[in-house]
């Protein structure tokens, strides 16, 4: 080998120990503390950037002394950026044959224009996505408008129209039992946590629909007060983690077979999210496949809106469906009672 090749084998396995800090950091040691928050939440694609310009002197000119030195540990970082570190996922299950008592929910952030700069979606554009879908269940998260209106384009379904939160569904709703929202709002949190009971042809079920706390305020902080940025961080840390903490002390009124879906604002690599929802199934690890991104900016993606399942539920298919508006994007999974 050259002097050449051997200072770019040097930077590739530099790289590669690099990568696999990002990446135990991401898996393990997110929302642990302000710099793995960061990681977790940033555009993850960069990583891939540094090791596109080092392929290329492994594939130019080709050698296969050079390609037997400098392939391997390219392609195990190619491999950590794609998998722990970006959050591609295999389809891993085969889909059973659907049937008539099938559940299928719809969950969907549309948007809240002042917010995200994007318009929200139209009533008459949700519609079509549940008429689209045949969906039994839909939740909505910034979803502002009001009952009456949601009935005149719902007609035939039974809705319920909270602040930031709607449900629509083809099933009677037995039970509504709303948390109030005035505590995590006065901290400027989200605190949409909306439990619904729903009586179905297999029998009843218990809906949650979601909106936990944004880490956006802290992360806005590196433009604001860079210095100040850990402390803000973990500041909006303990609120996400409080929000979850009440969530799932909420989800635990159920009697049934329960679902929760909506916007967490966490990707399941997130300690929050693995502390309080590792209990459940996820519609989207378990049946989807890709990288399954539910918020998309920019360039830039992650899945942070899930529909989780218990253990009374498997999950026969799920998708992550083209956005009609906002920086979400609709997550549609079917679920089965055992």
């Amino acid at each position: 080998m050259s002097s050449w090749d051997r200072w770019v084998r040097r930077l590739l396995w530099a790289y590669l120990a690099l990568l696999a800090v990002i990446a135990a950091l991401i898996q393990w040691s997110g929302d642990s503390w302000w710099f793995s928050t960061i990681l977790l939440f940033a555009p993850r694609w960069v990583w891939a950037l540094p090791l596109a310009l080092l392929g290329l002197p492994v594939l130019l000119p080709p050698s296969i002394h050079r390609l037997r030195a400098l392939l391997p540990p390219w392609i195990a970082g190619a491999a950590l950026v794609a998998w722990p570190i970006m959050a591609w996922h295999p389809h891993a299950i085969s889909h059973p044959p659907p049937e008539p008592t099938d559940l299928r929910l719809l969950s969907y952030n549309i948007g809240n224009e002042s917010v995200s700069g994007y318009a929200t979606v139209k009533l008459s554009n949700l519609r079509w996505l549940v008429d689209f879908v045949r969906a039994d269940v839909a939740l909505f998260q910034e979803c502002n408008v009001s009952e009456e209106d949601l009935r005149v384009v719902f007609p035939e379904f039974d809705v319920h129209a909270g602040f930031d939160a709607c449900l629509v569904t083809r099933y009677t709703v037995t039970n509504i039992d709303l948390r109030e929202r005035e505590d995590f709002r006065a901290l400027h949190g989200s605190g949409v946590i909306d439990r619904y009971e729903l009586l179905t042809p297999r029998g009843p079920i218990s809906v949650l629909n979601l909106h936990l706390a944004t880490v956006r305020k802290g992360i806005e902080q590196i433009l604001n007060d860079p210095l100040g940025l850990p402390a803000a961080l973990d500041s909006v840390n303990r609120l996400r983690r409080s929000e979850s903490a009440a969530a799932r002390a909420w989800a635990a009124r159920a009697t049934a077979p329960q679902i929760i879906a909506g916007d967490f604002n966490m990707p399941q690599e997130s300690r929050i999210y693995r502390d309080y929802w590792r209990g459940y199934g996820n519609a989207l690890a378990d049946c989807g496949s890709g990288y399954d991104y539910t918020k998309v900016s920019g360039k830039s993606g992650i899945r942070i809106d899930h529909v989780l399942y218990d253990p009374a539920m498997i999950c026969t298919s799920a998708y992550v469906l083209s956005s009609l508006g906002g920086d979400h994007r609709p997550v549609f999974a079917t679920l089965r009672l055992r």
